[in-house]
């Protein structure tokens, strides 16, 4: 780019204006436009969007730290109902192995009910062999009663006639024997309906300890039939089977050891259960939004990625630019002597203008100082080329214009900003500074410097400048002619005095 800036200049000149460089008005010799040249705007483009792709990349960066931290906070959250999820869980697996157990206890119970129908088939068999006895006895007691009627009936029709007392005796002791037969036949029917009673009773109590109804013929529906007895049997002992392996398993240690343990609390089991579903929910919520973010975070990298291809392809083919502008600015160190570019251009020009400013310095400092070039400029930079020394001719020696005083700095500047004047003029194709205004600085100067300073002014003065001087020393005043005076006022402002 620095190579092609001649060309770059060279193109917006014009016949009848002046250079910009020399200042002439005419131009022989145009510096021709470089075709493969980079232009300022080119670089200032490959420099923004090297800044862009910066900026991208920061933000990218920003973005997928900010993921990283809240995956690191979600599953921290996660985490902390863990345990109490893996509790729930086995807390749910033990109810299921309980209510697995009940189902299986359920044959058994089943069996014992068929048990019980069939004891009470027993019953109600026996019950009803009781009032066929019953019936029986009371048929027999009423026949007996019966044939005691008709024996009385024939003793009353027999006495009459005269019967022998031996034969009403073996009359009577019949009728006695049928009467004791009576008597026993009552008896026996009098224990058949205590046993029927009673028989009713168990009844009764085997259907209140089944569970069943007691009044009227409601039982009869729990009858079991005979041709499902015997499966009801198998069930039983099945049921009998497990019902001994679970009192093993209860009368082992680890339930003697488990019957101590306080139980469970299932509501804040289930409480905590609800929150981590809850939590479960929000942090899947959450991963679905941070999967989306990451989706955007893999888009921005490929085109991150892609605008870090194109800066790596810039700056490739601005590499030998960059090279060569780092060699004119002096920050690379392939620069051997570390001086700008356009510090070495004005290195001639600085020599020009010490020659126009050392006469000016020399005639004021009555000879004593001169200044010179040298590369280091005394500050703490790499880079040099337009350093200043002052040469003490009084002490033969070279020092820092840094040690002058105020009123040596001030005229050694003034010195300094007079020979620039005249590079100028000189360089300019003619074009003459013709007034300077010098500002204050000569209430540090002494009498004798004054008088040589006031000298070089007035020798300018002769020479067709105008020469201005702000300043508060009354002595100047009486060597300046013409003069402007700004007088403060009381009531605030100012006035102007005009002496010419």
């Amino acid at each position: 780019w620095l190579s092609a800036t001649a060309g770059t200049l060279a193109a917006g000149l014009a016949d009848g204006s002046p250079c910009p460089v020399c200042g002439s008005e005419s131009h022989p010799s145009p510096a021709p436009l470089s075709e493969d040249g980079i232009t300022r705007e080119q670089v200032r483009g490959l420099d923004e969007a090297r800044q862009r792709a910066d900026g991208e990349l920061a933000d990218a960066k920003s973005a997928h730290s900010d993921a990283v931290r809240e995956i690191s906070r979600l599953n921290a959250i996660a985490g902390d109902h863990t345990g109490a999820i893996e509790d729930l869980r086995g807390a749910a697996a033990s109810r299921l192995r309980a209510l697995e157990e009940a189902a299986g206890r359920i044959p058994g119970v089943e069996e014992a009910i068929g048990q019980e129908r069939r004891n009470l088939g027993e019953l109600e068999e026996r019950r009803a062999d009781a009032a066929a006895s019953l019936a029986r006895t009371r048929a027999t007691l009423g026949e007996e009663r019966a044939a005691l009627e008709r024996a009385r009936g024939q003793v009353a029709d027999q006495a009459p006639r005269g019967r022998t007392i031996a034969e009403s005796i073996e009359e009577s002791e019949a009728l006695a024997s049928s009467f004791s037969a009576l008597l026993e036949a009552a008896s026996t029917w009098s224990g058949a309906c205590e046993q029927e009673e009673a028989a009713r009773a168990e009844f009764i109590a085997q259907l209140s300890r089944s569970g069943l109804p007691a009044d009227g013929d409601s039982w009869r529906g729990a009858l079991v039939y005979e041709d499902l007895l015997d499966s009801y049997e198998a069930r039983i002992r099945g049921h009998d089977q497990q019902l001994f392996a679970v009192r093993q398993d209860l009368a082992s240690q680890e339930m003697e050891r488990a019957g101590d343990l306080e139980a469970p609390d299932a509501e804040g089991a289930q409480e905590r259960a609800r929150a981590s579903e809850r939590a479960r929910v929000a942090a899947h919520q959450r991963v679905g939004s941070l999967e989306q973010c990451a989706r955007e975070l893999g888009s921005a990298v490929e085109s991150l990625a892609s605008c870090v291809d194109e800066l790596r392809a810039a700056r490739q083919e601005a590499g030998p630019v960059r090279r060569l502008a780092d060699i004119a600015a002096a920050s690379s160190p392939e620069n051997l002597a570390a001086t700008p570019l356009s510090a070495w251009v004005l290195v001639s020009c600085l020599e020009e203008v010490l020659r126009a400013t050392n006469p000016r310095l020399a005639a004021i400092s009555s000879g004593r100082y001169e200044l010179v070039a040298v590369p280091d400029d005394g500050t703490q930079s790499r880079k040099s080329g337009l350093g200043l020394r002052i040469v003490d001719h009084d002490t033969d020696t070279e020092r820092s214009a840094r040690t002058l005083s105020g009123g040596e700095t001030f005229y050694t500047s003034l010195a300094l900003a007079l020979g620039l004047a005249d590079v100028v003029t000189a360089e300019a194709g003619g074009v003459e500074l013709r007034t300077v205004f010098i500002d204050e600085g000569f209430g540090s100067l002494d009498a004798h410097t004054l008088s040589l300073v006031m000298d070089q002014l007035h020798q300018l003065r002769d020479d067709g400048r105008c020469v201005g001087v702000v300043s508060h020393v009354e002595e100047m005043a009486s060597q300046i002619p013409d003069q402007v005076r700004v007088r403060p006022l009381a009531a605030g402002g100012s006035a102007l005095r005009v002496r010419a």
